[in-house]
């Protein structure tokens, strides 16, 4: 997915410590805290690009399923992990909440 060129990468800092934030990728899309890991890359590349990769709780057996059923917890999400490929120099905007 492409950012936007002109606009920097925005976020908003959760509680005292630097450790939490919300960076905003798009309208109404932003990265999850709870289930996401953020990975800020800097490359060559002239456009600013984020690339989203989800990792599911999965059954793989009728047996699986058969004996964890219950929790209802098949293809739920686990983690979402987020890699920002950002240009050398691209800006990063603290946004208050």
């Amino acid at each position: 997915m492409s950012l936007n060129q002109q606009q920097p990468l925005m976020y908003v800092k959760l509680g005292s410590s630097d450790k939490s934030r919300v960076y905003l990728i798009s309208k109404g899309q932003h990265t999850d805290p709870e289930h996401g890991t953020v990975t800020l890359q800097h490359t060559t590349q002239q456009r600013p690009t984020v690339i989203i990769k989800k990792e599911t709780m999965t059954y793989r057996t009728g047996w699986q399923k058969f004996w964890f059923g219950w929790s209802r917890n098949d293809r739920q999400l686990r983690h979402v992990y987020y890699t920002f490929k950002l240009p050398r120099g691209y800006a990063l905007k603290q946004v208050k909440r």
